[in-house]
């Protein structure tokens, strides 16, 4: 039975707030979690939003929250910075959706994703499909399968299922009875590649979930010879003193190292008035800290090659946001080694062996694998945090913020500027080289 709640009336898309002042961006508490499609190709992402510097609403009215927080979004920080030509996943409450709120966002880029505790009845189909007519995407989250639900099935775009309370026969099912042409699902929490395989199999479309951050450990894996060379140039450049001799050695058994080196040094702004056409003479030019930083990123990228590009996009965000974190703590640490922190802790991924493996010969500062080994350490906290942030786990980022004795604006900030120096990075228009 539905309710006979008579349909809300259409609204006029209400218009975002004039741009925000600096104060605005201490609410700017969000995180994205990658969506992929069957070939491990990052199609969306899901943006995760927290209002205030704590977990607690100030006041009873989540949908309020989550307004000032979406216009903050959009008007400091901007979509586009956020999730770049990718779609954009919003969860939405009942009260936000009656609202039409939802129309302040771009259609074109913007997935609408009902939470499943939302009550379905005539009000709520209305606006889903004025959504639809809008041009929205429209997903249902965890939906419970009961007869109202139908009404929604008939309309949405894609439905999210959840695999830690779906067995595959479930999954198997759900799909033969509700499936049709125009509807795909998203199996989410999928945490391992075995996972990620049978759900390609069963069907689903799209995935959600941290298999691409852990290894696929296979006892016969060896790490190619390409790779090995480029875990030289790792080690050459994590040593407290440089050696640029044999520094110079490792980057020779990689001709396409010394192309990278060289367009690099060219390309960059590092007060260079002539052209380096040496790998001696850009070594000597670069200086200590660009170099680790230019080897760390190099290295990187190149482990990375067969694996989804999220995989370095997370590797870098972490690693910038640790370095920028640390600009804030009173850490013995030199910021390159927290950098390296955030950077080593997706090594295994990288390579599909276990980190202690992989650590194993790199001459790391010791606290730097003492942390990333699983100790608690104050570095060890400083990874925690960067985790924390990215899969947005508030309550534990608060705590760990606590202890770390760190500004939760300033978390905020450093995870935007993370981001925005990663995609730039990545898309080759950063320098590379830190602040």
């Amino acid at each position: 039975m539905t309710h006979s709640t008579k349909p809300a009336t259409p609204t006029t898309p209400p218009t975002p707030a004039p741009p925000a002042d600096d104060a605005a961006r201490h609410n700017l508490f969000v995180a994205r979690q990658p969506i992929f499609d069957r070939h491990r190709k990052v199609v969306a992402y899901e943006l995760l939003f927290r209002a205030g510097t704590h977990n607690a609403f100030a006041h009873a009215d989540g949908s309020q929250a989550t307004r000032q927080t979406v216009n903050t979004t959009l008007n400091v920080m901007g979509l586009q910075r956020l999730v770049g030509s990718h779609r954009a996943f919003v969860n939405v409450t009942r009260d936000l959706l009656l609202s039409d709120f939802c129309h302040v966002l771009p259609a074109d880029q913007t997935v609408i994703e009902l939470l499943e505790d939302i009550t379905i009845d005539d009000a709520v189909v209305d606006a889903c499909k004025r959504l639809k007519k809008a041009g929205y995407t429209l997903a249902l989250d965890d939906i419970v399968l009961q007869p109202k639900s139908y009404r929604l099935l008939e309309i949405a775009d894609l439905v999210k299922v959840d695999l830690m309370t779906t067995s595959l026969a479930e999954s198997r099912t759900l799909m033969a009875e509700f499936g049709r042409p125009g509807l795909s699902f998203l199996a989410e929490k999928v945490e391992t590649h075995e996972q990620f395989q049978q759900s390609v199999q069963l069907g689903y479309r799209y995935f959600q979930g941290y298999f691409f951050c852990k290894p696929e450990i296979l006892s016969d894996r060896v790490i190619p010879a390409s790779k090995q060379h480029y875990l030289m140039l790792l080690n050459e450049v994590t040593r407290p003193v440089i050696d640029f001799v044999t520094l110079e050695q490792a980057i020779r058994l990689e001709p396409d190292l010394s192309v990278k080196l060289l367009r690099f040094i060219n390309a960059s702004s590092h007060g260079i008035g002539e052209t380096v056409s040496s790998i001696r003479q850009a070594l000597t030019l670069l200086g200590e800290k660009a170099l680790r930083q230019w080897g760390s990123l190099v290295v990187m990228t190149a482990l990375g090659e067969d694996k989804p590009v999220e995989v370095v996009r997370t590797c870098l965000v972490r690693a910038r946001f640790c370095e920028l974190i640390g600009k804030q703590l009173a850490v013995k640490q030199s910021q390159f080694d927290l950098f390296l922190l955030g950077m080593l802790s997706m090594l295994d991924a990288l390579l599909d062996q276990p980190l202690g493996v992989v650590l194993g010969p790199l001459p790391v500062n010791r606290h730097i694998k003492s942390a990333l080994l699983g100790d608690s350490t104050p570095l060890a906290k400083v990874l925690m945090l960067a985790l924390a942030r990215e899969r947005g786990e508030w309550q534990r980022l608060t705590v760990l913020a606590k202890l770390l004795r760190v500004d939760e604006p300033a978390i905020a900030q450093a995870y935007v500027d993370a981001v925005a120096w990663t995609d730039a990075t990545v898309s080759g228009t950063a320098a590379g080289a830190t602040d």
